[in-house]
């Protein structure tokens, strides 16, 4: 499977709130998980955050995917709302033997950002 296909994958399970698929997906016992506060080490650690996490209630909306097969990397720019706070970010997600073996989140609140200029597209 090529790694547009395992990271929409693992986007279909995030979105769907699937922990048992998206555990599947991580390469055990030396991978990782990272978000701004915190780095979890190991998948019964990366499950337990996701279980954490998913006791909210999520909207997830991927923005766009790109690919970079040189550095098996794959990068998902998305928006997400849990409960009632909006944010936007980024997964990174380091892929080896079609497993996730590092995914580093960076999230910032939606309403941090500041538009200049004139948009023209």
């Amino acid at each position: 499977m090529d790694l547009r296909q395992l990271t929409e994958e693992y986007i279909k399970y995030f979105s769907q709130k699937n922990l048992s698929k998206i555990i599947q997906l991580f390469h055990s016992p030396e991978c990782y998980l990272s978000d701004p506060d915190n780095v979890f080490y190991g998948a019964e650690e990366i499950e337990r955050e996701i279980c954490r996490l998913f006791e909210f209630d999520i909207l997830f909306e991927p923005q766009s995917i790109h690919v970079c097969e040189a550095s098996n990397t794959s990068f998902v720019e998305f928006k997400i709302q849990i409960d009632d706070i909006f944010l936007e970010g980024m997964d990174i997600i380091e892929w080896k033997s079609d497993k996730i073996c590092a995914l580093r989140a960076y999230v910032v609140p939606s309403n941090d950002k500041k538009i200049h200029g004139d948009k023209t597209t």
